[in-house]
């Protein structure tokens, strides 16, 4: 039973550790790209109607998704997408 047991925490634990986060610190960011890439749904949108609103906003905001995704999460300002 120890061992099932061991193996379920492992399948949790093991990508969030391989980047240097705890689950809950995974999961949280996990939710904010997430919540992010909603929101640059938005803005993509808005500009296809209005292209003279949010000119670069879209692209920065994937460009920091991106950058958060390509590198390691410690060591590194969070809100630098601007």
């Amino acid at each position: 039973m120890k061992d099932v047991f061991k193996l379920i925490m492992e399948a949790f634990t093991e990508h969030p550790s391989s980047v240097g986060e705890s689950y809950f610190e995974h999961m949280l960011q996990a939710i904010k790209m997430s919540i992010l890439s909603i929101f640059v749904c938005f803005v993509f949108f808005i500009h296809s109607i209005f292209p003279f609103l949010f000119k670069t906003l879209g692209c920065d905001i994937v460009r920091y998704i991106n950058g958060k995704c390509n590198r390691g999460r410690t060591g590194h300002d969070e809100d630098d997408w601007v």
